[in-house]
């Protein structure tokens, strides 16, 4: 739940974010094994490279949003590397105290949401678990 939390705080700071244009200078994408073993799910993620000049210092940044997104949905990883093709002009939003870091999309990805989720139901069962256990010796 703490990480579904900060990762949803960082998303939502970004769309305060000054920006400037940038140019796509890498588009491709790549699989890979999410998983143990032979029992892993196949899933995609887009590579999508950019350079920007903030206060006449040139950047490089590689992020789509705040963090990295992979999906079993090929055709949506390829939409993306469509979307954003070499030499596309795009709005790069960077954080004015760090403008090393910079997001192509700013705010909250899909899916955000289920990080907390699944935290709250584990939080949850544990509490019940927990609450169980301590009811149990005190009937005994």
């Amino acid at each position: 739940m703490c990480s579904g939390v900060v990762f949803y705080a960082m998303s939502c700071s970004t769309t305060s974010w000054p920006h400037v244009q940038g140019t796509i200078i890498e588009s491709r994408y790549e699989s890979y094994v999410a998983g143990e073993g032979q029992t892993g799910t196949l899933r995609y993620s887009a590579i999508i490279k950019y350079k920007y000049f903030v206060s006449n210092k040139t950047y490089t940044g590689n992020r789509l949003y705040t963090f990295k997104i992979g999906t079993s949905n090929e055709n949506s990883i390829k939409a993306l590397c469509e979307q954003y093709k070499v030499d596309t002009d795009v709005t790069v939003y960077f954080d004015p105290n760090h403008p090393e870091k910079s997001v192509l999309i700013p705010g909250t990805p899909k899916g955000t949401w289920t990080f907390i989720y699944i935290g709250m139901t584990a939080i949850l069962i544990g509490a019940g678990g927990t609450f169980f256990m301590v009811c149990k010796r005190k009937s005994a």
